[in-house]
């Protein structure tokens, strides 16, 4: 279930990145920097939806944390998600060196870190041991 929650919340920000990259690159006419950009902003988005939705929901790991607790959690899951967005990075490279679009080169390098990603965020946000020793404490 938690899976699924964290494909909509991916689809959710997939949309939102792709808008978002695409109105990037009318201003800023380097490719690597606008998808620089979306990334980041990507990521921001990404961080609120799985921390309050995908690992929120039936979750009292995650519900019962502060919002000083929760915010805690974005830093790793920054750094966790540049690590693999260098996968995402290098699928991108490769298929525009290919001569692929833009556009077909950002999808697949998104599909790239899809499974990275969940594996990872589930750790910092749903199992981190700093986490669960804060539910110890408050029960």
């Amino acid at each position: 279930m938690k899976f699924l929650r964290f494909c909509m919340v991916g689809l959710l920000v997939f949309v939102l990145d792709f808008i978002f990259f695409n109105s990037v690159l009318l201003i800023i006419e380097n490719n690597y920097l606008a998808r620089w950009v979306s990334f980041c902003f990507a990521i921001c988005c990404s961080w609120l939806g799985n921390t309050y939705f995908t690992f929120q929901a039936g979750s009292r790991k995650i519900a019962s944390l502060t919002a000083f607790s929760k915010l805690s959690t974005f830093p790793p899951f920054f750094v966790m998600s540049h690590s693999t967005g260098i996968f995402n990075l290098l699928v991108y490279s490769a298929a525009v060196y290919s001569g692929l679009s833009f556009h077909i080169s950002f999808v697949m390098g998104v599909f790239t870190s899809l499974v990275l990603n969940f594996i990872f965020a589930k750790r910092i946000l749903d199992d981190d041991p700093l986490q669960a020793k804060c539910i110890k404490e408050t029960n």
